[in-house]
C-alpha cells in the first residue's frame, strides 16, 4: 500500500517534533471520544478527554520555547554569570504554568483510569474512542521522555514512536473503510488501475487481495488521511523557531472543525 511508503517518511520524526505529531492525530480522532462519551450521557467525560487532550498544546508550546532558549544559551556557560544562585528563578524552578511531571503524571492516570472504563464496552464506538485515549497518552509519554522528566518516564511504558502511532490511525481507516464494504452487499464496485481491473460485488472485492488494496490506496477517505499526516509533518520539518509559529497551524488543522478523519463529530449522534 502508498501508506507504507508514507510510513516511511514519519521515521524521522524524534524528539517533542514526534510528540506533536501523535498530538495532531490524537486532536483529530477526539471527535470519537466525545461522541462516546456523549452516547453514554457522560459529560463530565467529554469535557475531561477534550482537556487531557488539548492540553497538549500549550504544554508542547512551552516545551518548545524551552528547548529554543537551550539552543540560543552560549555554551561557554556565561548565561550563568549574572548573578543567579542555583533554586533561584533563573536556576531552573519551573514557572506555576509550566506542565511539570506532577500534572503529566495526573494526565496519565486519568486517562489510564478512562481507557480501563471504556474498554470493558464491546462496540465499535468504544473501540474508536479507546484509540484516541491510547494516542493522547502516547503523546504525554513521548513529551515526558523528550523533557527528559526520568522522574516520570521511569515509571511509565516507553513511547511507541510516531511511526506506530501513524499506523494504528491508518489501519482504523482501512478497518472503518472494510466495515463499509462488508455492509453494502448488492453494491457493484468498479476499479480500474494501470495493473489492474475490477468489477464485482464488495464480497468479492474483499476476497481479492490485490484489488482490495488497490481500492482502499485510491479512496478518499484514506487519501485525506495521509494528506492530513503529510501536512502535519511538513509543518514540523522546519527550524525550531519558525515551529513554534506553525503549532497553532497544526493543532487547527487536526482539530479540522470537529470532524475525524472517519467524518465524525458530536453532531454525528
Amino acid at each position: 500500500m502508498q501508506s507504507d511508503r508514507h510510513l516511511q517518511k514519519i521515521k524521522g520524526l524524534r524528539g517533542l517534533r514526534a510528540t506533536a505529531f501523535t498530538a495532531a492525530l490524537a486532536q483529530r480522532a477526539l471527535p470519537h471520544s466525545q461522541l462516546f462519551a456523549e452516547l453514554l450521557g457522560d459529560q463530565r467525560s467529554i469535557r475531561a478527554v477534550s482537556a487531557f487532550t488539548e492540553s497538549l498544546w500549550p504544554a508542547l508550546q512551552q516545551a518548545f520555547e524551552k528547548h529554543l532558549s537551550t539552543e540560543k544559551t552560549p555554551s561557554d556557560g556565561s548565561a550563568g554569570k549574572s548573578g543567579s544562585k542555583p533554586g533561584g528563578k533563573a536556576g531552573g524552578k519551573r514557572p506555576s504554568s509550566e506542565t511539570g511531571p506532577d500534572e503529566i503524571r495526573l494526565y496519565l492516570e486519568r486517562l489510564d483510569q478512562q481507557l480501563e472504563t471504556w474498554s470493558a464496552h464491546d462496540s465499535y464506538g468504544a473501540m474508536l474512542a479507546s484509540k484516541q485515549l491510547e494516542l493522547t497518552m502516547e503523546a504525554w509519554i513521548s513529551l515526558a521522555e523528550a523533557m527528559r522528566l526520568h522522574d516520570l518516564t521511569d515509571d511509565l511504558p516507553k513511547f511507541i514512536g510516531p511511526v506506530q502511532c501513524a499506523q494504528d490511525t491508518i489501519n482504523s481507516v482501512v478497518n472503518y473503510l472494510q466495515l463499509q464494504l462488508e455492509g453494502d452487499d448488492d453494491a457493484r464496485i468498479e476499479l480500474e488501475t494501470e495493473d489492474l481491473k475490477f468489477e464485482g460485488t464488495p464480497a468479492e472485492l474483499m476476497a481479492d487481495d490485490e484489488a482490495l488494496v488497490a481500492y482502499l490506496d485510491q479512496h478518499e477517505v484514506l487519501q485525506a488521511e495521509l494528506s492530513f499526516q503529510t501536512e502535519v509533518r511538513l509543518l514540523l520539518d522546519v527550524p525550531t523557531e519558525k515551529l513554534i509559529g506553525n503549532l497553532k497551524r497544526i493543532q487547527t488543522l487536526a482539530h479540522n472543525d470537529g470532524v475525524s478523519s472517519l467524518g465524525v463529530s458530536l453532531e454525528s449522534e
